[in-house]
């Protein structure tokens, strides 16, 4: 059991276990019994071939970043609420997970409805990254509102149950400032990120080539390595391998 414990509360396993809650919660919160609601269909550049996923709009806005320099960037879009005046608000919708309250430090049944700001402030020392990473995909894509909800396991030792214990709306631009995020540094790092990707090679011996940026880990550096053109296709090849194989696997006459 203690094995088990140790797996279900692994790096990997809390990653997937967060990725499965946002799109569960994200399930939650859409009404499916309503029409979709349209975000901007002339704003897209180009038309798409295959289905949106379930529960995403899409919205491509243009940022002037200097006089010879633009930005183009494919937003995400959530859903869309009424106000009170009428009229539509978009939204994003995050999900926030408590897996162990013995490793948090703080247990959220206990302390959500009196200490909000203190859940917020645990949460933002241990996953400032992906908090500001939302924070940021919300400004770009102009919502109105953040939601953001806490997610519990219904118990510690099982990661397969979950319950909504809270759901709180924030207009981004307040969350911006009320978890310290500076958005003139963001646009300096993608200023600065786009200004030497524009000075690499595009083509070599009359091929495209292909770039990996790749943060150090320990040090606040990041590097950018050249790649071969086919880099990382065979991952596409194994899934595609792998839902083949599922396929054969199964059974014409069950």
């Amino acid at each position: 059991d203690e094995n088990k414990e140790q797996a279900m509360n692994s790096m990997t396993a809390l990653a997937a276990e967060a990725g499965y809650i946002n799109y569960c919660y994200l399930m939650q919160c859409l009404d499916g019994s309503t029409a979709p609601t349209p975000v901007d269909p002339k704003s897209a550049p180009v038309a798409f071939d295959t289905p949106l996923p379930t529960g995403k709009g899409f919205r491509y806005r243009r940022w002037q970043l200097e006089d010879d320099l633009a930005m183009v960037v494919r937003c995400e879009i959530d859903g869309a609420m009424a106000t009170k005046d009428g009229s539509t608000a978009f939204i994003t919708c995050k999900a926030l997970n408590e897996f162990d309250a013995k490793v948090s430090g703080i247990d959220w049944r206990q302390k959500l409805e009196s200490q909000r700001a203190a859940v917020l402030a645990n949460e933002l020392k241990n996953n400032r990254n992906k908090l500001a990473r939302w924070t940021c995909q919300a400004l770009l894509a102009g919502v109105d509102y953040m939601k953001l909800g806490f997610i519990s396991r219904v118990h510690s030792k099982d990661n397969t149950n979950h319950v909504i214990l809270q759901s709180q709306v924030y207009r981004p631009e307040e969350f911006a400032k009320q978890i310290d995020l500076k958005t003139e540094n963001m646009w300096g790092i993608t200023r600065t990120v786009t200004k030497r990707l524009l000075q690499l090679p595009i083509e070599d011996h009359q091929a495209l080539c292909k770039y990996l940026m790749l943060k150090d880990p320990n040090k606040p550096t990041v590097h950018m390595y050249k790649v071969p053109a086919d880099a990382f296709d065979f991952e596409v090849e194994e899934e595609e391998g792998d839902a083949m194989q599922e396929d054969d696997n199964d059974s014409d006459f069950d």
